[in-house]
């Protein structure tokens, strides 16, 4: 009977969450057309499954219940460092390589975001392991969520190369988040990775995740953008905005998805980028990056 209900206020959650996120997004996609910015759809990765109720099994049988009630990113969040954990080497790849060839119906378009902490725990290098391997056997484009500290991209790019993984093919994630100093950032750029700026909006100093990061508005990514073009490296570089919460959506207060297009595209143009520089920028570059080979 509780799992029952559970159930229950599980399914009630998640039609109310779809409500508001569709009601937002028509909002936003007004806002695009008044704006003239609806030409550009935006890339949205969605995790596979989403939407589904996982099996009592595949949440761990007698955690079932507790799972349910504090939902799930919070219990993934609680039982951090234990995922991977029985799991055979190239099981995961197995399973990742389903979801990208359509197993259950539906193919991904990328694997990730793979998601890292810091410090660097065993069970996450397995899956990374585990999505290069993935890779490797589909063509698809990886995406790397990193620990939040200057170091972490190198050290996972270090394992992809290992595992024979294809860094033109990767995604760094959250550079802005995670790298302030120009010699880590010059030094990942010389990989060949892909480099995403993708919290445009998000304007205040203080990032609760890391306090001692002092965290860049929207003018210091334009400036790391504009400094990596300098140096050549306009063909790795992504843009985007992370809006994962309510308060980055239009409706309550926030800039809404069309905010890339309509405020930080002008600011680029007079900051010198031109019209071939910006078609780079939001065209060329994620048509290349979110392609399979």
């Amino acid at each position: 009977m509780v799992l029952r209900a559970l159930r229950r206020a599980a399914a009630r959650g998640h039609h109310a969450r779809r409500r508001y996120r569709e009601g937002s997004e028509d909002r936003d996609r007004a806002l695009r057309r008044e704006r003239g910015a609806a030409n550009l759809p935006p890339v949205r990765p969605r995790p596979a499954g989403q939407a589904t109720r996982p099996s009592d099994a595949a949440l761990g049988g007698r955690d079932a219940e507790r799972t349910l009630g504090e939902g799930i990113d919070r219990a993934r969040r609680r039982r951090r460092g234990h995922h991977g954990r029985h799991a055979a080497p190239r099981a995961p790849a197995h399973r990742l390589r389903g979801d990208v060839q359509g197993a259950g119906g539906v193919r991904a378009g990328l694997i990730g975001e793979i998601g890292n902490t810091w410090p660097w725990t065993e069970n996450e290098k397995k899956v990374v392991r585990a999505a290069v391997e993935a890779q490797r056997q589909t063509g698809a484009p990886l995406m790397i969520h990193p620990g939040r500290d200057q170091t972490a991209p190198m050290q996972i790019v270090e394992l992809i190369r290992k595992q024979g993984g294809d860094l033109r093919r990767t995604v760094m994630c959250h550079i802005e988040r995670t790298i302030a100093d120009e010699r880590h950032l010059f030094d990942l750029a010389a990989t060949g990775i892909w480099l995403e700026y993708d919290l445009f909006g998000l304007e205040n100093s203080y990032y609760p995740y890391n306090p001692d990061f002092d965290m860049p508005n929207d003018g210091g990514r334009m400036t790391q953008i504009l400094t990596l073009i300098a140096r050549g490296h306009q063909d790795q570089v992504l843009m985007s905005h992370d809006i994962a919460y309510k308060s980055s959506l239009t409706k309550y207060g926030g800039y809404g998805y069309h905010h890339l297009l309509v405020n930080v595209v002008p600011r680029l143009r007079r900051k010198g980028v031109d019209d071939a520089g910006m078609r780079r920028l939001l065209v060329e570059n994620p048509a290349r990056a979110f392609v399979f080979v």
